[in-house]
């Protein structure tokens, strides 16, 4: 067979299985968009066959892609409302180098996509099932306004219909108008089935729409959520109103520690006496209590009772735990009273240094000239912590300066080391006390 003859034979055999390959691709490709109601331009030998039209109010454009890099590709492109400035790439390695990104509150999608743009939007679209449509696959993308979808191979019209009504679902989720974000925002934070979602979409709500009517009605729905997170930032919106759920909160022992920490803050510093009374005593009486709650519920008793707080905290100084210790150290200093000094010295004199430190606070703020010996002991040595002996020498000059006056302040005598005396300086000798050089 000549040579000529049997290329032309080989090209007309390669040509015909490519007309019969594109002509089964197009009749698969013309089910799918009968079944999908949209458009399908036949294209050219040049130019690929490709569908289009819209679902709902998504813009659909699906073609093949078979030039280059991209042979043997599906591309999906979906456009809608899709506000433009929102970003979403799986590139978590590049997302945690850069920063920058936004988080949704799921764990799942947050640490595996990059999520950027403006924060209220995302926060509104992004709801459970259309995080889902992006956990599916990698190769779902957000850019510019535009979902796009590259799937290997030429798909059947079972997938290619299956593909674009996900697809536009999740195009359509995407869609929102600026005027809805309130709403989005409150719908979000009352059912996403992620407390941490929840969470995100009620303080986005209330940073950006506080006055809003939805915003109100989130924040009441909050009140009653299962999760304690959101449950606390209701209330301290709702002020007097939400006083009650931060004193149940407070209270509870299954609440995260440092959320009932804060309550109790927010309670003594303006809640009534009648409510902040029964609940502090009821968490004092309590053997075990975070040190961030411990220090916010004895600090606000003493502030609330006074002297008669101290003659009834007294009493567990030997026996408190160092947490607790500590706790009574800064409550005890906060009084300012002479009859607060004798139990910040049994403090001062227990082993831990948290709790001496919080003594030695406390004693600047109440402390005599009696207090004067135990600090200096505790203002050196090799062993003892910097912070410690920073607090024990700031105590004694607060001392000197309370005490003394320019003609006669404490100071002590050259033998002091030895037995800690003080003496009255004849002339205009202050308080001194050796430098960390010397110990």
């Amino acid at each position: 067979m000549e040579p000529l003859l049997f290329i032309l034979i080989v090209a007309g055999g390669v040509a015909a299985v490519a007309t019969a390959v594109r002509e089964h691709r197009f009749r698969v490709w013309t089910a799918a968009a009968r079944a999908l109601g949209l458009d399908l331009d036949r294209g050219s030998l040049f130019r690929p066959f490709e569908m289009s039209g819209r679902i709902g109010g998504v813009s659909v454009l699906v073609r093949p892609q078979s030039q280059g890099k991209s042979s043997g590709l599906t591309s999906y492109q979906l456009t809608a409302g899709i506000p433009a400035q929102l970003t979403v790439t799986h590139e978590p390695f590049f997302a945690l180098s850069t920063g920058g990104d936004i988080e949704i509150g799921d764990p799942a999608f947050d640490n595996t996509l990059r999520v950027q743009g403006d924060e209220a939007a995302a926060a509104a679209v992004f709801d459970a099932p259309l995080r889902a449509g992006f956990l599916q696959d990698a190769s779902v993308r957000l850019e510019e306004g535009v979902l796009s979808f590259r799937e290997q191979g030429f798909a059947s019209a079972e997938r290619l219909v299956t593909n674009v009504r996900r697809l536009a679902d999740m195009a359509s989720r995407l869609s929102i108008d600026s005027t809805e974000l309130p709403s989005r925002l409150a719908e979000n934070a009352a059912h996403d089935p992620v407390a941490a979602a929840r969470l995100k979409n009620l303080r986005v709500l209330l940073v950006r729409f506080p006055k809003s009517g939805a915003a109100q009605e989130a924040i009441r729905r909050a009140l009653h959520d299962k999760d304690w997170a959101l449950r606390f930032e209701a209330a301290s919106h709702l002020e007097q109103d939400g006083f009650e759920t931060l004193a149940e909160l407070a209270g509870s022992e299954g609440a995260p520690s440092d959320l009932r920490a804060e309550a109790t803050r927010i309670l003594v510093a303006a809640a009534s006496r009648e409510l902040v009374q029964p609940l502090l005593e009821s968490l004092i009486g309590r053997t075990m209590l975070p040190a961030g709650l411990a220090r916010n519920a004895l600090v606000g008793y003493m502030r609330l009772r006074g002297a008669e707080a101290l003659a009834l905290l007294a009493p567990l100084v030997a026996p408190a735990d160092p947490t607790i210790a500590a706790a009574l150290a800064e409550a005890f200093g906060t009084l300012k009273a002479p009859a607060a000094e004798e139990p910040l010295l049994r403090l001062l004199a227990r082993g831990e240094e948290d709790v001496q430190t919080a003594a030695a606070h406390g004693l600047a703020r109440c402390g005599t000239g009696a207090s004067v010996p135990a600090l200096k002991a505790l203002s050196t040595g090799l062993l003892r912590g910097s912070e410690l002996k920073r607090a024990a020498k700031g105590a004694v000059e607060s001392i000197q300066l309370r005490l003394g006056d320019q003609s006669g302040r404490l100071t002590l005598t050259e033998g002091a080391s030895a037995d800690g005396r003080l003496s009255l300086a004849g002339e205009q000798g202050g308080l001194s006390l050796p430098d960390d050089d010397e110990e």
